[in-house]
Formats: C-alpha cells, structure tokens, sequence
C-alpha cells in the first residue's frame, strides 16, 4: 500500500508477502487500518518509523470493506464466510491470538518455549499450546496445555506429535501488552536414510575431475598419496566430473542417497567375494557419493560392493540410523588370459598351429596374429564364437612366415596376453 502526496511524492504504508491487502481506512488517531486475505487479518499500521500491530483475526478468509456506521462505530465486511462485524473504537481489556499450525515434517519430541513481549503495568501475556498429527486441528488433537507464564522458557507439556500450535492470551487494563515472537524448540523422530540407487560403472572407466591442474581420478582415494592436496573448503560433496578416460585396473561406483530429516550423510564402502560370508571394509567415512577402487592387487573372482549411509552426524549416540545398498555382483580381473600353442605343422608352402587360449575368470573377446610388423588380422574359434573361458583356434600362415608370427589375445576386462609359434 502507498500514500501518495498532493504534490505526487509517495511512499510505502504497508506491505506483506502473505497478506493481500483489501481495503483500508485511516482511524481518528491517524493510523491505517488495513483488511488483509487470505487469513482474515486486520493490522493497524502508525508512526514513523511505521508500526504495525496485528489487530484481530477475524473467522473468515478475506476482510473485504471498512464501513463508518450511523452511529459512529466502524463495521467491516468478510468474505468466506459472507459476515459483518464491528470494530470497538476502544480497546479491549483482553484477548487472544491463536498462531498457524507448525509442521516439524515428522512425530516430535517438544522441547522450551519461550517469547519476547511487553507487559507494561499489570499486563500480561501467557501462551498455551496443542498438538496433533493432522494438519488441521480437530477431535484428535490433545486439549490445550496450562498456561505457560515465564518467558524465559517453559517446557512444552503438549504430547509428542508431527504438529504443533500455540495461543497466546493478553490481559491489559488500560495498557495494551504485546507479544514480539514466540520460539519453540523441537526435537523431529529421527528417519533412516535411503540409498536408492548405485551404479556399477564398465571396469577400468573413470572420469578426471574437472578443470584440475594435475588430472586425478574422480572418487580415487587420495589417501594414498600423501602430497594430495586437501579440499577445499565447502566443496561439492560430489566431485565434478570431467571428461571420461580408460584406467586399467579402477573400478568406479556411484549411488544416490537421501535422508528425510535432511541431515548430513557419511557413507562407508564394503566388499566381499560373492561366496564369502564376510564383508571387508574398503574405505570410511566418505561425504562424496562417488568412489573408485584400485583393484590392481585384488585377487581375481566375483565381487559385491555394499553401500552404507549413516547420519551419525547430525544424531545423538544411540539415535543415529543406517542404510545400506548393494551392487549386482561384477568381475575383478586383472590377469592376462593364457596361450598354449598345441602344435605346429606344416605341409608344402602352409602351416598349421593350433592354440588353446583360455581365461581364468572372464570371457574372450577377441584373438588376433600377424606375421606382418603392421597389420593385425582377427582370429576365429573352432566354433565360429569366441564367447567362452576356453576356445581352440588353428591358423593357416605361410610356412616361411611361422618365424615372424605374433599371437595377441584380449579378454572382456581388456587384459592382452602376446606369444609366438615358436
């Protein structure tokens, strides 16, 4: 609302985020008046610097029309309910305000409550409190607590619920008190945390962490390295990633997590081999929700990667809770397949070798030779397929070429082994 001068010059009266202003009147003190949506409120605004008192609430949605009255009162109209009401040019001796409800997300433990209020006189302020678990209040709400009378701080006797709200009532005779802002502690039932999601990523794919000086690898322990510099201050729980390179060996994972008290989380890696019982710790108290795992002195086998979240944190001992998730089971395989070459014989100008390649842990994904320094030629099983841990290949090269040929395997996890015929 603006006060506009009769030379154009203006002003700001009134002005609110919540409260939609409907219309206002100026009272024979010289104070606004002014009839607020979608509460019902009437605030009386004066002085300089302005002032604004929360008049009254009325039990109606809108405060739409201030109307002087024949008799020299002032009358208001409401909508949501349609109703008329007077407004007493004097002041009454007491009266009552009762707050919004306040929703602490969860079942909560009520602790102090305290205000900040004048009480010139024999005036007085005391407040009161209820609580339920409905968002508006009704038969299932607890009655409304004794009067709490030290501002200083009360504990609250409401029962543990997910809602509170608090009354204050004023008495004043002569004097009006008032009530500045009222403060409740509360305690929220603490929720476990979730991981909802973790993602394996293809073996030896990482990411480089973006825009650095000397490229590290995004979630690789920088504990190994002791001259790793430290973070910095208030960086990003999860790196950011630069562009994707190949590291033979690192095994990358990410997870998304989530805590509905929004507390802060800390997550521990464990791992196990997919026969074993017992679970092995990899690597504790992270903040980032990306890490990558050196498995080059890992024994080869089947691995499951547990996730655990905790918000120890931001909980009391005792009180803190956990989650964890766990990852498909996927391969560690940092050995080399084997080449065996069975026999080689030859006939006129041709000969003939035959291998057994196999692979410990993985699949084959390719066999190659050559007998020329530049050029690799693919190599196909006996069974047209190179899809198991075992194949036969026999090759036909020219005999005076037996000498000078090369064998290069390479399993799924990219290990490359090298022999020659001879």
């Amino acid at each position: 609302m603006y006060r506009i001068a009769p030379d154009g010059i203006w002003d700001v009266v009134w002005q609110s985020t919540a409260d939609t202003p409907y219309d206002a009147v100026i009272d024979a003190e010289g104070a606004v008046i002014v009839g607020t949506g979608p509460d019902g409120k009437i605030f009386r605004v004066q002085g300089r610097p302005r002032t604004t008192v929360l008049l009254t609430r009325a039990a109606a949605g809108q405060v739409t029309r201030f109307v002087d009255g024949p008799d020299g009162q002032t009358y208001f109209t409401t909508a949501n309910p349609g109703n008329l009401h007077r407004l007493a040019s004097s002041r009454a001796g007491s009266g009552t305000y009762v707050s919004d409800v306040h929703d602490a997300r969860t079942v909560a433990t009520w602790g102090t409550i305290r205000w900040r209020a004048s009480t010139p006189g024999n005036s007085s302020v005391r407040l009161h409190t209820r609580a339920g678990n409905t968002a508006v209040p009704g038969e299932t709400w607890s009655p409304w607590s004794e009067a709490y009378t030290v501002p200083a701080g009360t504990a609250i006797s409401s029962p543990k619920a997910r809602y509170l709200q608090w009354k204050a009532e004023f008495e004043g005779a002569g004097v009006a008190p008032a009530l500045f802002s009222v403060t409740a502690a509360y305690l929220p039932r603490n929720l476990a945390p979730e991981v909802t999601q973790v993602t394996v990523h293809p073996p030896g794919r990482v990411n480089l962490q973006a825009f650095p000086t000397d490229p590290p690898i995004a979630g690789l322990d920088a504990l190994r390295d002791p001259a790793a510099p430290p973070p910095a201050p208030g960086a990003a729980q999860t790196p950011t990633l630069g562009r994707q390179v190949y590291r033979k060996g690192l095994q990358s994972f990410a997870w998304e997590a989530r805590d509905p008290n929004d507390d802060p989380l800390r997550f521990e890696i464990r791992y196990r081999e997919e026969t074993a019982a017992e679970w092995r710790v990899l690597q504790r108290d992270l903040t980032t929700r990306l890490f990558t795992w050196d498995t080059t002195s890992t024994p080869d086998g089947t691995y499951v990667v547990r996730i655990v979240a905790t918000d120890a944190e931001a909980n009391a001992p005792g009180q803190a809770l956990t989650a964890l998730r766990d990852t498909a089971p996927f391969d560690v395989d940092n050995t080399p397949p084997r080449i065996v070459v069975e026999s080689v014989t030859r006939s006129g100008n041709q000969a003939r070798v035959r291998l057994l390649v196999s692979d410990a842990q993985s699949t084959l994904d390719r066999v190659e030779y050559r007998v020329d320094p530049d050029r690799w030629q693919a190599a196909y099983p006996a069974d047209g397929i190179a899809d198991e841990r075992e194949e036969r290949f026999e090759l036909a090269v020219p005999a005076a070429d037996i000498d000078r040929l090369v064998l290069r395997v390479t399993d799924a996890m990219r290990n490359t082994a090298t022999a020659s015929a001879r």
